[in-house]
């Protein structure tokens, strides 16, 4: 089976905007999805192919980083509503598959962003969209990240031009790994000197 799905992965050919390319089904987790990284594991090979694309595609394009964002919180939002049930005498948390998928790509994508490379493009994003940043800046989950990466570099008054992107991201097989800060318990990766949420020293 994991040899026909593997032969599936090749053959895909992602288009942005693609549907999730399984069936639907349904993924039961022991807690609620909110703010960890998602275990690759639970993804068939097409799945994760769809998942990296999205996310790529997403890093290649800052003007999208934004609507990024603001998804995210509406997908952490549903996350967190998510009704237990019992299965096998056991707590699970079901989500459908391609739920799941989002929020990962979508996570990947904001945590990106507040790294050292991503957080002078986001403020010059953010300053492009007002609307949007005064919902991220005053959402008690985003909030202190985007008013830091706003302080960081010219606040709102800042130049709205981009400024150049950095070099293409090439993915190492094992790059940055995801720690919870001491102080707020939101992940990062452990590459970053502090909590980019909170600004604990890690």
């Amino acid at each position: 089976m994991f040899g026909r799905q593997a032969k599936l992965a090749e053959r895909y050919v992602f288009t942005p905007g693609a549907p999730y390319p399984v069936q639907e089904h349904v993924i039961k987790m022991r807690t609620l999805v909110a703010n960890n990284q998602i275990s690759r594991g639970l993804f068939q090979p097409i799945e994760l192919k769809w998942i990296d694309a999205n996310r790529d595609s997403a890093l290649g394009y800052p003007p999208a980083w934004v609507g990024i964002w603001t998804t995210f919180l509406g997908l952490r939002s549903a996350g967190l509503n998510v009704k237990p049930v019992i299965w096998n005498n056991m707590k699970y948390y079901p989500y459908t598959a391609s739920f799941v998928a989002r929020f990962s790509y979508h996570l990947s994508v904001t945590l990106f962003t507040l790294e050292p490379a991503g957080r002078p493009v986001l403020a010059a994003q953010l300053r492009m969209h007002p609307y949007e940043t005064e919902i991220l800046r005053g959402d008690h989950y985003s909030g202190a990240a985007i008013n830091g990466v706003l302080a960081e570099n010219g606040g709102l008054a800042g130049s709205v031009v981009s400024p150049p992107l950095p070099p293409p991201i090439v993915l190492a097989p094992r790059g940055p790994q995801l720690v919870a800060c001491r102080h707020c318990r939101r992940n990062f990766f452990d590459n970053l000197p502090a909590c980019p949420w909170c600004g604990a020293p890690r």
